[in-house]
């Protein structure tokens, strides 16, 4: 279920479309709409983790929800991609210094923790 409704809110977001809750219970949920609320949160960690993109309720009243971004956040596997790009760039071999440096440009720091990564130092 959760992957289906991942799928059905990314082409609404390739669309540029909001859907509503009655359209995620009709064409992705049907009976098994009673797993709404959990079905949503988890698709929404998942979304935020490997696209980068929140699911928000734009309208309270209708139940309506759009995926945003806010252009800073990054998944974690676009961090693996910049990371393993960086050291195939630097011949096999990335110096820490250039990889922190990397990573302080992308809003990851060693002296805070990070909302996606965590404590980046692990």
């Amino acid at each position: 279920l959760v992957v289906e409704l991942m799928h059905f809110l990314l082409l609404k977001c390739h669309s540029k479309e909001p859907t509503t809750k009655e359209e995620i219970l009709n064409m992705v949920l049907r009976e098994d709409g009673h797993h709404f609320p959990e079905a949503l949160r988890q698709a929404s960690e998942c979304l935020q983790l490997v696209f980068g993109v929140d699911v928000r309720e734009v309208d309270h009243t209708k139940h309506t929800y759009m995926l945003v971004s806010d252009g800073h956040s990054m998944p974690k596997a676009g961090l693996l991609v910049v990371l393993l790009g960086m050291t195939l760039l630097e011949g096999n071999c990335a110096h820490e210094e250039e990889i922190w440096e990397t990573l302080n440009d992308m809003g990851v720091y060693t002296w805070r923790e990070h909302y996606i990564y965590r404590d980046p130092r692990e």
